[in-house]
């Protein structure tokens, strides 16, 4: 699926809050998988599923492995990383992708990088879900929960200082 059909296909998908994350991995046939054993400094990794990782293939060719000793919000955070990897860069994932703590790969460049983590905004905190929330009087220190995902990702999303969603 390319950029733009992603895009129309998201547009159907995010009808609620939380976004469903797994549907999205369905319609992408990526298959998302915990693991215990994933690096300390590491969040998750997408990878091509070949030789030993055949296993973890769902049809599209790559797998998510997320780090399960992490949050859930953050391994929510980690799936929408690496789905928005999948869609903008699936052509530079040679063998695997993966991002350490701090959401960096040392296969992508730092534009790059940014470029997947607005994608992952999009993903997780669709504009139009935020703003029905907000007209619905949820008061924003509670969007985060809503939306699970950190409230240091929902004050950069919405730009209200994290202070005030504390």
């Amino acid at each position: 699926m390319n950029y733009n059909d992603f895009m129309a296909y998201l547009d159907t998908e995010q009808t609620e809050s939380p976004v469903n994350l797994l549907h999205i991995s369905q319609a992408l046939h990526l298959g998302i998988y915990k693991s215990t054993q994933l690096h300390d400094k590491t969040s998750g990794l997408i990878l091509k599923a070949t030789g030993k990782y055949k296993t973890f293939d769902k049809g599209c060719g790559f797998a998510i492995i997320i780090n399960a000793n992490y949050h859930k919000r953050r391994q929510r955070f980690t799936i929408a990383h690496e789905i928005a990897h999948y869609i903008l860069h699936k052509d530079k994932i040679h063998t695997q992708l993966s991002d350490s703590i701090l959401y960096r790969s040392e296969n992508l460049s730092r534009d790059e990088e940014l470029q997947a983590h607005q994608l992952t905004a999009d993903i997780l905190m669709p504009w139009s879900l935020i703003n029905k929330e907000i007209k619905k009087g949820l008061p924003y220190q509670n969007l985060a929960k809503k939306f699970e995902v950190s409230p240091s990702a929902m004050s950069i999303r919405i730009g209200v200082p994290l202070d005030d969603l504390k």
